[in-house]
């Protein structure tokens, strides 16, 4: 068996190489179980379960089997001493001892009793044998496999019969369901004819497992290289030697090692797959009752990869089967091969020789011959199986230098060799001519093509083009006289006979009739419509009017024959390179092409380009091919300078056959690995913390075969406005993303097959303070504190208003009080007595000026009588008045001295009015006038400090002292009292800003200092 694998290993993420068994789930995903425990697979990423088959003890065996029952979503798994099950959408584990999983509701048991009336209980997952000694139940088999599962167990239900076959202690059983009874090869009253067969022919041999196939054949292994074959239609039973196949796998040499079969499946095509141990993989032919084999093959890497054992085998959904084997897990499809690929096979003569391949044509008969350069042509046959090189014997050797391949009739083939040799080969004689005509200079054949009368020109090497007449049956050579030898790769003729050809410089236009070339187009950087490459080779006919053109660093060029102007499709448009081979147009209008080492699919109506994924190791080297061949069964061919490559256009397994559904396969947060499986099966939101917004989503279309690659397009609703194209990555990431809701999607395309989206919401949680609850909370709070804080100042209003009435109260009575302190009846007496006096004594202009003085204080005092405050500079004005007025009433008795800052005169500041005149009247009354002689002195210095206004009255009299003896016995002066109190309420203080200190020089008085200090307002 010839198939190409794949392979899987720890370097691709498996957890060991021995892989033990293989299941697929509902979803998709492929459950992977290994010496190291459980993986699942969703064709890029692993995900370690250890949950399962994890056991400290010791590693797992070869005897773990597992089984997925996808209507129910589980996976059943049987190990050791005991069965495990996984309710795959919730993560959930549950485990069944082997002691206990007979009294488990969970399964059910049917009693049986055999020829020594021994109980038997026997469930489709367990076989339990009771010793009557030990009054205890021992079991003998666990099983996860369901009836009718075609696949090596040791316990197999025959549907049809109602008998369930048990293969224990290396021993089969029958037990008859119907009358509850055990029989066995010794126990068989029956006279059943497999165990009759089996106790003739085992001689020691143990039997291992057991499959019914769907054509009612049992299969029967043993721990030997022997294999029964049991046909319960006919009753005839085979036994097969499994060395004698082996040695067939060697060429008949010998082999010191036997083969044992380690697993046996039934596949959707029914065929019978079986592995081995020591053998390989075989497959049994029903029509030839014999089995082909597929062993390793060392330098081989396309082939299937063991060590020595090949434990199980597994098919999915896409007819992929799976190997789990020693050296990890190979994978292949019989029924699905996508490409085809034909190469020379080292030390097989049966096989092309190992020469460059340089051309290709299938002959009527359906024959596929390949050209080789010094090789002389290989003959297949029409599905390319090997039918016989042909080496061209003799002189010239440049004969089996073959270039181009073209058939001209029923029975002649033409092979275009090195140096201008036509080798002339009759299909059907086996017949060889050789022709070296003189119109061909000597130069090689490059390429042949036949027009619609069945005229064949010849490309040259050195650029000419050569003429055969059918009808004339005459060579005509080239008539243009070229400059330079312009290597012809390619020469295609349209629909309206019109010849095109390829060359190494240039793409041109030829004259058949003329034969001569008529047009040339090469690249011009300064014409944006000009031909992108110089080296040109595959040719199409797209319409009419276009024709396709492949070059070499310039991407596929569209030619209008019309306009004779190119456009293009290069890497910049999505082409996988911009050297493009062979071009050919299918039935559905869709154009394919090869590029370096793939192959290409465009759509001209989209504008859309699909690459098609080959398997590894299909192409060795990159192609050469101008052409793409069609075959006879609908294949095209095309070929590499190491292999033919041969595949369907309309192969349906080129994509999926149903749309491509999506499923999460993984999910990060902050780069940890989160599960999300039991979520999406509710259909439950994702919920994370704002701390968890930086997230990692991973998808998978679980495909595990097709050609065509797998796109994907994802969304984050609230963050994408459009769907991103991730191409072919499996992931999506977003970060710093803000509290909300958002809806992840993600489809996938496969080709034009656009699957099904799939979706899941996210919630971020917002912090604390970002909450609604919070913010209505804080909402309530704030507005407690604002109407606490309203009701507090409405309060605080009240009380300062009451205050302000009543500070207004108190100053009003302040001010009264003041004023009628100011308003001394004595001081005014005394005025207008010193006044009448000056009028007495006809000294008319100083009273005069003593009234006017007079007059001027009593209507200032009477002003500022309904303020609290007056200006600074007219309060200073009154004070000064009232000194002078002071200072004539005692006839000059003292002199006053004014300092007084000029910023306090200018500015705009305002003082209680005759706030210091108490103070200053105190010095005057108290003071100066009972000083002896005239030399008082009264200094009033005002100034500021800070943010207050000093006021400081300085006078050289008699000192407190004795200005309080003086003033014993007389009524006392309020006014000193009133000022006290007009200071504190000014000043808004619990004590006056009021100092006093007394003057003196050698311990006697010498006058009193007063400092009032009165804040700026």
């Amino acid at each position: 068996m010839n198939y190409s694998f794949k392979h899987l290993t720890q370097t691709d993420g498996l957890l060991h190489n021995q892989v033990f068994s293989i299941v697929q789930d509902a979803k998709g995903f492929i459950w992977i179980a290994t010496a190291n425990g459980l993986q699942r697979y969703d064709g890029s990423r692993f995900i370690y379960y250890p949950e399962m088959l994890s056991s400290p003890l010791g590693m797992l065996t070869n005897a773990v089997n597992m089984y997925a029952d996808n209507k129910n979503n589980r996976l059943w798994i049987s190990n050791d001493n005991k069965l495990e099950k996984m309710e795959t959408e919730k993560n959930k584990f549950t485990v069944y001892n082997k002691e206990k999983l007979i009294t488990d509701t969970a399964f059910t048991f049917t009693s049986y009793r055999d020829a020594d009336n021994k109980e038997w209980r026997l469930s489709s997952n367990a076989l339990y044998q009771y010793n009557s000694s030990l009054k205890k139940y021992f079991s003998n088999n666990l099983n996860v496999l369901p009836a009718n599962s075609h696949y090596s167990t040791s316990i197999a239900a025959d549907s049809t019969t109602n008998i369930t076959w048990v293969i224990t202690n290396n021993n089969l059983y029958l037990f008859d369901k119907k009358s509850k009874k055990v029989y066995s090869a010794i126990n068989n009253p029956e006279n059943n004819l497999l165990l009759k067969f089996l106790k003739n022919n085992l001689q020691g041999k143990n039997l291992r497992f057991i499959m019914i196939d769907s054509r009612q054949n049992f299969w029967i292994s043993t721990w030997a290289d022997v294999l029964f074959r049991y046909d319960n239609k006919t009753k005839k039973i085979s036994q097969y030697n499994l060395s004698d196949i082996k040695m067939k796998a060697k060429n008949n040499l010998p082999t010191s090692s036997g083969i044992i079969i380690s697993c046996m499946m039934e596949d959707d095509h029914n065929n019978n797959w079986l592995a081995t141990e020591g053998g390989g993989l075989l497959r049994y032919n029903e029509d030839q009752d014999n089995f082909d084999y597929c062993i390793a093959e060392e330098k081989n890497s396309e082939t299937i990869r063991y060590n020595f054992s090949i434990y199980c085998l597994f098919q999915d959904k896409e007819q992929n089967i799976w190997l789990g084997t020693d050296k990890g897990i190979s994978i292949f499809n019989p029924y699905r091969k996508f490409f085809n690929a034909v190469r020379h096979e080292k030390n097989n003569p049966l096989s092309i020789t190992k020469n460059e391949i340089t051309s290709a044509v299938q002959t009527t008969s359906g024959d596929i011959i390949i050209g080789t350069w010094g090789g002389g042509i290989t003959v297949y046959d029409e599905h390319l199986n090997f039918k016989k090189n042909i080496l061209f014997k003799g002189l010239p050797p440049h004969k089996n230098f073959t270039w181009s391949l073209i058939q001209v009739d029923e029975e002649t083939l033409w092979t275009g060799c090195q140096h201008g040799y036509l080798q002339q080969y009759n299909l059907v004689s086996g017949a060889v001519q050789t022709f070296h005509p003189p119109e061909m200079e000597g130069s090689t054949i490059m390429c042949m093509e036949k027009d619609s009368k069945g005229n064949v020109f010849f490309g040259l090497h050195n650029g000419k083009i050569v003429k055969w007449n059918k009808q004339q049956q005459k060579f005509y050579a080239c008539r243009d006289t070229l400059k330079k030898a312009d290597n012809v790769s390619n020469i295609f003729i349209d629909k309206d006979q019109q010849c095109w050809v390829s060359t190494i410089a240039g793409f041109k236009q030829f004259d058949t009739e003329k034969m001569i070339y008529t047009s040339i187009w090469l690249p011009d950087e300064n014409n944006v419509k000009a031909l992108s490459g110089q080296t040109c080779r595959g040719i199409e006919e797209l319409n009419d009017s276009l024709l396709l053109i492949g070059t070499i660093y310039g991407g596929l060029n569209f030619f209008n024959k019309k306009t004779k102007t190119f456009s293009q499709v290069t890497m910049a448009n999505g082409l996988p390179s911009n050297n493009i081979y062979a071009i050919k147009k299918d039935t559905a209008g869709k154009i394919w092409f090869t590029s370096d080492y793939g192959l290409c699919k465009y759509i001209p109506s989209e504008k859309k380009i699909i690459l098609f994924g080959m398997e590894p190791g299909l192409v060795t080297s990159t192609f050469s091919s101008n052409k793409f061949y069609p075959l006879q069964n609908g294949q095209w061919l095309t070929f590499t300078g190491t292999e033919i490559i041969s595949f369907f256009t309309g192969n349906p397994g080129y994509g999926n056959i149903n749309k491509p559904k999506i499923e999460i396969t993984g999910f990060e947060i902050l780069g940890k690995a989160v599960s999300v499986d039991s979520l999406l099966y509710n259909n439950n939101p994702l919920r994370l913390s704002y701390k968890e917004n930086f997230i990692t989503i991973e998808f998978a279309s679980l495909s595990f075969s097709g050609v065509l690659p797998t796109n994907y397009y994802y969304r984050l609703e609230g963050v994408d406005k459009n769907w991103v194209n991730g191409g072919t990555k499996r992931f999506a990431n977003y970060t710093s993303l803000q509290p909300g809701e958002y809806i992840f999607e993600v489809k996938a395309e496969q080709g034009n097959n656009t699957g099904a989206i799939t979706s899941f919401k996210i919630i971020i949680t917002p912090p604390l303070w970002k909450t609604t609850w919070f913010k209505i909370l804080c909402a309530l709070l704030i507005t407690g504190i604002i109407y606490s804080i309203a009701k507090w100042r409405m309060n605080a209003v009240r009380n300062e208003a009451k205050n302000k009435m009543l500070f207004a109260k108190q100053m009003a009575e302040m001010e009264m009080k003041a004023l009628r302190s100011q308003m001394n009846p004595h001081f005014i007496f005394n005025c207008i007595n010193s006044i009448d006096a000056l009028i007495q004594g006809n000294d008319k202009y100083s009273a005069t000026v003593y009234l006017n003085k007079f007059a001027k204080l009593l209507r200032n005092i009477l002003d500022t009588s309904k303020q609290n405050t007056v200006l600074f500079s007219k309060d200073v004005d009154t004070l000064k008045l009232y000194i002078e007025l002071e200072e004539l009433r005692h006839e000059n008795k003292f002199k006053t001295t004014f300092n007084i800052d000029s910023e306090l005169l200018n500015s705009d500041y305002k003082v209680p009015p005759l706030i210091v005149q108490p103070f200053a009247e105190n010095a005057i009354l108290h003071g100066l006038k009972n000083k002896e002689g005239n030399d008082g002195i009264l200094i009033i210095t005002i100034k500021k400090v800070n943010d207050t206004i000093q006021y400081t009255i300085t006078d050289n009299g008699i000192g407190r002292k004795a200005a309080g003896e003086i003033m014993q016995n007389k009524e006392s002066h309020h006014g000193m009292q009133i000022s006290y109190d007009r200071i504190k309420l000014f000043n808004k203080e619990e004590h006056a800003a009021i100092q006093i200190n007394d003057l003196y020089n050698n311990g006697k008085a010498t006058g009193t200092e007063v400092t009032v200090n009165l804040n700026i307002i």
